[in-house]
């Protein structure tokens, strides 16, 4: 990738991912509290804590692709694990909508940036497609040879 391409993904990630990179350290924040809450019988608090580490697995999962889309010679992390990981990332974030209420707003401007991400997440695994399907484009070369 070319150093302006690569420019224009990391404004990408910050413009997509910083509020919700915001959301998700004032989470990682609170999780001792919800750990707290749940000890005492409030079990929603474990759902919030839940959608704080899939957060935290889906943003190391992104990174992970963008590293491998930038550096492609890499070998950071097998591309089914970042497969594994951005998938949890994704539900996280689904769950985090959902909880939200922002699915049943998607026209109003704050819902906006509760999809930017997964727009965005869309569009790097689009970019990173030769590495994020490279397990099933390897199975399809041996069934057919």
């Amino acid at each position: 990738m070319k150093p302006v391409g690569k420019l224009l993904l990391l404004l990408e990630l910050i413009i997509c991912y910083g509020p919700s990179l915001c959301y998700l350290i004032i989470g990682i924040a609170f999780v001792p509290f919800w750990i707290l809450s749940a000890l005492s019988g409030d079990f929603q608090a474990i759902t919030m804590a839940m959608m704080v580490v899939g957060g935290v697995i889906g943003f190391f999962a992104l990174l992970a692709l963008v590293y491998k889309i930038c550096h492609p010679k890499s070998s950071m992390i097998c591309e089914g694990k970042i497969r594994l990981l951005s998938l949890m990332g994704m539900v996280a974030s689904i769950a985090i909508l959902y909880q939200a209420d922002a699915i049943e707003k998607v026209f109003e401007v704050g819902a906006f940036l509760y999809l930017l991400p997964l727009a965005a997440s869309l569009h790097i695994i689009y970019l990173g497609r030769n590495y994020y399907f490279a397990c099933c484009r390897r199975s399809e070369r041996s069934d057919s040879d």
